[in-house]
């Protein structure tokens, strides 16, 4: 081997083969065009529950307007008004994004996804403060926690650990986190889009 090897003739070209063996053809399916961009999806999501926890804790969601009305009475005008926030939340946003310079792919799916999570969010919110009151905001705000840690947001969740890895098939904002990366540069897929526009409609 040594005598095979020591008999090539050492010209450009056979250095060249053995610095490239090979040849790489890479094609992008998708551009990021910068990490504030890659981190888009979970920041939009993130504020959207906030906004949410914000207008739960300053609404007074089990005071009665007015005396002898039915439960139902009461419960569809707290829901009304908690979905109307969430709608004009989940349309202002992505709107003042966009404005702002972020670049979208699919400006239809970012309205879609923006909005659904929204109201999910407002949903979880205002279900956990009507059963429980002040605890039930406590809780929401346990929730918020556990989603910024296991909804694979800010790091991949191969790098994560356990614990979050085991809740993060659970967190709304594994949803959305999805969604709103395929809006806003594509590489995901449809299905993924639309697979999670059906569990955030679900919550």
């Amino acid at each position: 081997g040594a005598d095979e090897i020591n008999a090539q003739p050492l010209t450009s070209k056979t250095a060249d083969m053995f610095a490239a063996p090979t040849h790489l053809k890479h094609e992008s399916y998708s551009y990021v065009p910068n990490y504030g961009h890659a981190l888009a999806p979970y920041v939009l999501s993130v504020a959207l529950y906030v906004g949410a926890l914000v207008f739960n804790f300053a609404f007074p969601i089990r005071k009665v307007s007015m005396a002898g009305g039915s439960a139902t009475g009461w419960y569809l005008s707290k829901v009304s008004i908690g979905a109307f926030e969430a709608l004009a939340m989940g349309l202002i946003e992505p709107a003042l994004m966009m404005l702002g310079g972020l670049s979208v792919d699919h400006p239809g799916s970012m309205f879609l996804v923006s909005v659904m999570f929204a109201e999910a969010s407002m949903f979880i919110v205002m279900f956990l403060s009507m059963l429980l009151d002040n605890p039930g905001r406590f809780i929401a705000m346990v929730l918020l926690m556990l989603q910024l840690g296991g909804s694979g947001g800010t790091f991949p969740m191969e790098i994560t650990n356990k614990f979050f890895n085991a809740i993060h098939t659970y967190l709304p904002l594994t949803y959305s986190i999805q969604a709103f990366r395929q809006a806003l540069t594509g590489g995901w897929g449809s299905g993924i889009f639309w697979s999670s526009i059906v569990v955030l409609a679900g919550i």
